[in-house]
Parts: structure tokens; C-alpha cells; sequence
């Protein structure tokens, strides 16, 4: 029971944070947000993690197990926004309901949803990545 209280606590407080990093992040010159659409300008490291409600369904989907599967998930974020600050790079949060788009060429491109409830997307001149969490930092160094 303590160890639920304090894994609930936990997810809270980091979600909380990403809300709060969110709006500050939102600033960065290299998007337009409108509303529900993220369009992408210049390059950017965005962090997906899952919305209210669709926490609520992978509690019921997966039972205690989502404790597991959200701490692990804080985890590795930790590890990816830790490296990104020692490289004084800043992220963009947002929940997986965000539409995210981007201009190549004449042609407005989406951004397609991935598997995974907590993943990253790499931007960089009208390319993108969608990489898990776990290989955070090899990623970045090859993308970028």
C-alpha cells in the first residue's frame, strides 16, 4: 500500500512538473502552438508522455503493473532531460493528444502517434524521429 502511495505521488508530482515545464517551454521561438497542433519550426526535442485520461486507461489496462511501467518511464525521462541539461539544450513537453506538424517545403507534414505512451521526438529541418525513451542519448547523438 505504501509503496502504491508513493509511486501515485511520484507520477503526480513528475506530471506536475512536465505540466509546469510545459508552459514555460512553450516560449521557445521554434513552435506555434495552436491550441491542440504543435507546428515545428527549427529544431526541437519534444517529450510525449500520456494525457488524464489515457493514464486512467493504462491503469486499467495494465493494473499495478502501471506503477512499474510509469516509474520506469520517469526514469528514463529523467535520465534524457538530466543529459539535455548538461547540454544546456532545452525540451518541449506535451501530452500524447498533441497533433504535431511541420512545414517540408510547400507541404504541411503530421507527425504520426507512436506505440509507446512515453516516447521523444527529435525536429530538425524538415525531418523528425520518433525515438523510446530507453536509448535517449545515443539517439540524440546521431539525430542531431
Amino acid at each position: 500500500m505504501m509503496k502504491n502511495i508513493f509511486r501515485l505521488s511520484f507520477l503526480l508530482f513528475s506530471f506536475i512538473f512536465i505540466s509546469c515545464n510545459k508552459f514555460e517551454n512553450n516560449q521557445n521561438s521554434s513552435v506555434i502552438n495552436n491550441n491542440d497542433t504543435l507546428s515545428l519550426k527549427e529544431n526541437s526535442v519534444i517529450f510525449i508522455s500520456p494525457s488524464p485520461k489515457e493514464i486512467e486507461k493504462l491503469k486499467k489496462k495494465h493494473k499495478d503493473d502501471f506503477y512499474t511501467i510509469a516509474d520506469d518511464a520517469n526514469f528514463y525521462f529523467a535520465n534524457a532531460t538530466e543529459y539535455l541539461d548538461s547540454l544546456k539544450k532545452k525540451s518541449l513537453n506535451y501530452h500524447e493528444d498533441i497533433i504535431m506538424s511541420y512545414k517540408n517545403g510547400t507541404e504541411l507534414k503530421i507527425i504520426p502517434k507512436y506505440k509507446n505512451p512515453w516516447y521523444v521526438v527529435f525536429y530538425k529541418s524538415g525531418t523528425y524521429k520518433i525515438v523510446d525513451l530507453l536509448n535517449f542519448k545515443e539517439e540524440y547523438i546521431s539525430f542531431f
